[in-house]
């Protein structure tokens, strides 16, 4: 019985050298009340990426986030530019141009 305790510590020492607890515990679902899946636009008036920016966010655990709009992808956009179109409901939503012709 002694073995098997002696292989299990083992084990845990080994995994928490590869993927240390703490590291897996702080990972939040939200940040700064935004989480994947949101739809935002962020409007950016200084700095490098400068624009206005429609799309679906991805968090980031450094307080800046990913936004996919229909072409890009731009990386770092800070939350204090981003505002609510929509919450994520587990949806996959797009915006498209429907033209009515005869």
């Amino acid at each position: 019985m002694q073995h098997r305790v002696d292989t299990t510590t083992a084990w845990v020492n080994r995994l928490q050298q590869l993927a240390p607890i703490s590291a897996i515990l702080t990972r939040q679902k939200r940040i700064k009340g935004f989480q994947t899946g949101d739809m935002v636009k962020a409007i950016v008036e200084k700095w490098k990426k400068v624009g206005i920016y429609i799309g679906r966010v991805a968090v980031r655990a450094m307080d800046n986030f990913n936004i996919q709009t229909a072409n890009e992808v731009i990386q770092g956009i800070g939350y204090q530019y981003c505002k609510f179109i929509q919450k994520s409901d587990g949806y996959g939503y797009e915006n498209r141009l429907i033209s009515s012709s005869p």
